[in-house]
Formats: structure tokens, C-alpha cells, sequence
């Protein structure tokens, strides 16, 4: 299996370049105004033009009007939307219908429990993907949540985690969740700003896991229910 890795909350041309070249499969532009990584539509056209064919755009949004959303998805362009709350069903479903080669994913929270994804949870007919973050404020706090609260849980998408992951923690993670994919962003920091030599560790981090994995070694794995 191939672990989806994206790295989040760019917002200079270097650091789409670099994690491209680590070999992150996906790149995360934040569009909320008050993340500090929140870049404007044209700035983010100017770093999408830097992520090479095969690296996927991913908009991170939080309730937009069907009109802003159209302007990022068509202006950066972008090749996937990640939601957080609150939810728009409507616009999603026209975004699903005007932009269907759009790709969806829908952000819950665990870190206050197994009830925290449940909101996400009735989207998922709308969505691809489903990110488990730590949803502190608007996220982004640089803190994991309790990667065993996945332990069981019937999910009905493929899974994402988020939140406080790390180069040293990422395969931990891992081995908890068996997710579909890892997002990362302040793990990949140093003084706030983006690293591109732990944008490197991280990637090699998760791909020494497939590693592993191939090999059928599972120390303190958790196979989640799907």
C-alpha cells in the first residue's frame, strides 16, 4: 500500500517545491483568514503553478459561499477541497455537480471524544476522504490527538490523519490507524515556517512504515473497522 502525504499550509513557492521533491502526493493551501498560513486566491495561484504534474492541490476551506468556492476551485485551480465546519451541505452538493472531477474531504474532530466526528459523518455520502484532526479553534495547534479513539470505529471513507503529527511520531500514527493518508504542517516547522529538511524526514518516515509494513511487521498496530 502507498500511504496518501500531504503537506499543509504553504504559502511560499520554495516549500511547494520542496515537498514536491520529498515526495509528498499532495499540497494544502489554507483560505480561512484567520489561519496565519492563509494565503490569498492569487498567491495560491502562483504556488499551485509551482506543484509539478501528480501532485495533488488540496484547498483547505472553512464554510464558503458556492461562489468563493468556484473562484478557488477554477481560479488556482485546485484538485481537491478539504471542508471544515461549519458545513455547507448545499454548496457541497453543487460543487459535487458543477466540479465533479473535484475530489471532497470532510474534516471531523476526535480529539473531544468518538461523538466528535459524527457531524462529518452524515457528509459522507458528499465526500472522498475523511481527516481526523485535532480541532482546537480552527486547528492547526500542533497537537495529537488520542490516535486509539479510531480503534473500532465502523468509518465508512477512506481516512486521513491529522494533527500534532511529526516525523518521529508519524509512523506511530500509523500503525494506530492504518489511515489512507497522513496531513501534516506545524510538524514540518521550525519557528513557524516550513522546513524542507523535515518536509524530507516526514515523507521518509512514511514511506519506511510501507516498508515495514510490506514486511508484515505490526508492533502495536490497531486495525481500525471499516
Amino acid at each position: 500500500m502507498r500511504v496518501f502525504v500531504k503537506i499543509c499550509g504553504l504559502t511560499r513557492p520554495e516549500e511547494v517545491a520542496w515537498a514536491a521533491e520529498a515526495g509528498a502526493d499532495g499540497v494544502g493551501l489554507v483560505f480561512h483568514p484567520a489561519s496565519r498560513r492563509a494565503v490569498t486566491v492569487e498567491r495560491a495561484r502562483r504556488l499551485a503553478a509551482e506543484a509539478p504534474p501528480g501532485v495533488i492541490r488540496v484547498g483547505v476551506v472553512a464554510g464558503p459561499s458556492l461562489e468563493e468556492l468556484l473562484t478557488l476551485v477554477d481560479g488556482v485551480p485546485l484538485d481537491a477541497v478539504q471542508w471544515h465546519g461549519p458545513y455547507r451541505e448545499a454548496v457541497m452538493e453543487e460543487l459535487r455537480r458543477l466540479r465533479p472531477r473535484v475530489k471532497m474531504v470532510v474534516a471531523a474532530a476526535l480529539s473531544g471524544g468518538k461523538d466528535g466526528y459524527r457531524d462529518a459523518l452524515r457528509l459522507a455520502g458528499l465526500a472522498d476522504y475523511l481527516l481526523l484532526d485535532t480541532l482546537v479553534g480552527r486547528g492547526g495547534t500542533g497537537v495529537p490527538w488520542d490516535w486509539d479513539l479510531a480503534t473500532g470505529l465502523a468509518l465508512p471513507l477512506p481516512v486521513i490523519v491529522a494533527g500534532g503529527l511529526t516525523p518521529e511520531n508519524v509512523g506511530t500514527a500509523l500503525e494506530r490507524v492504518r489511515p489512507a493518508g497522513v496531513d501534516v504542517s506545524s510538524g514540518v516547522e521550525s519557528a513557524g515556517v516550513k522546513e524542507r529538511g523535515k518536509m524530507h524526514r516526514f515523507v521518509q518516515a512514511v514511506r519506511q512504515w510501507e516498508q515495514r509494513f510490506r514486511g508484515g511487521v505490526r508492533d502495536g498496530s490497531v486495525p481500525v473497522a471499516r
